[in-house]
């Protein structure tokens, strides 16, 4: 059992980030521009403030998951019991996630 674990959490991970990620490309609403308008000058402001640390909180956390996705590329120390490296398998489609949200 003590085999598996690593391999579990790179698992979890992998899944906990490929949604996070589905997350990030699902279209959001457009705000409404008459509402805008009704904003005063100080609010607008502390709406565009919390839009740039949303983006920035977006991209930290997304140099963080591409850290991690380029460790959970490289081949394992010791071959995984019993055949291919299933880690391999889960990781491309996460990291096709990440490209994806980085270049949008």
């Amino acid at each position: 059992m003590a085999e598996v674990a690593p391999l579990s959490k790179d698992l979890a991970a992998l899944g906990e980030a490929g949604i996070r990620l589905l997350d990030y490309l699902a279209p959001r609403p457009p705000a409404e521009p008459a509402d805008r308008k009704k904003l005063s000058a100080k609010a607008r402001k502390a709406e565009e403030a919390a839009r740039k640390a949303e983006q920035a909180s977006k991209a930290e956390w997304l140099a963080k998951e591409n850290a991690e996705l380029a460790r959970l590329a490289q081949t394992p120390r010791r071959p995984p019991p019993g055949g291919p490296d299933v880690r391999l398998a889960a990781y491309r489609p996460v990291k096709v996630l990440a490209d994806a949200v980085a270049g949008k």
